[in-house]
């Protein structure tokens, strides 16, 4: 038994470290808010900045993805993760956690198909933020702030369009 839980232990490091090299990749904004080696592996908790997290989340359901926002300790809560305020994250990042989790059945192609979607997902949604993105500042814990007035307003009535056409489509 001991045995097997290593060699379960042993495939999860590897994968997680395979879908963290993919992640920065195709996002090299995301944020990891783990510790690097002091974690369980087969749990990946992530910001992406200019993004909210319940709407990756829905998107990725759609897609047949199940992944949670924030931290565990908060699954059932809408308020940011007391955890991750702890930890230091800002309340903007907070918003856009998203928590991955690995089961056994997990392989690499299955992780190629959620990096594919999930950054997919991120262009979707940064495309439609009213939060500044046009300019990333160098440091992104300041990266929060309106962009002009009408380039706003387009991406609310753009948003607005989205859910009307979702709506009906339902």
């Amino acid at each position: 038994a001991q045995k097997i839980r290593q060699a379960y232990f042993k495939k999860m490091q590897n994968l997680e470290k395979y879908f963290i090299k993919k992640l920065k990749q195709k996002i090299p904004e995301i944020i990891f808010n783990s510790h690097e080696n002091k974690k369980i592996p087969n749990i990946i908790n992530v910001s992406v900045p200019f993004i909210e997290g319940e709407s990756a989340l829905l998107m990725l359901d759609q897609e047949g993805i199940r992944v949670s926002t924030g931290s565990a300790c908060s699954a059932h809560d809408l308020r940011p993760s007391h955890v991750l305020m702890a930890m230091g994250q800002k309340e903007d990042l907070l918003h856009g956690s998203i928590r991955f989790s690995m089961g056994r059945s997990i392989d690499k192609k299955s992780l190629d198909k959620v990096v594919k979607i999930f950054s997919l997902i991120v262009s979707r949604l940064r495309s439609i933020s009213a939060l500044t993105i046009s300019k990333a500042p160098d440091n992104l814990n300041d990266f929060s702030g309106p962009r002009d007035k009408s380039q706003t307003m387009k991406n609310c009535l753009g948003s607005l369009a989205l859910h009307k056409k979702y709506e009906t489509k339902n």
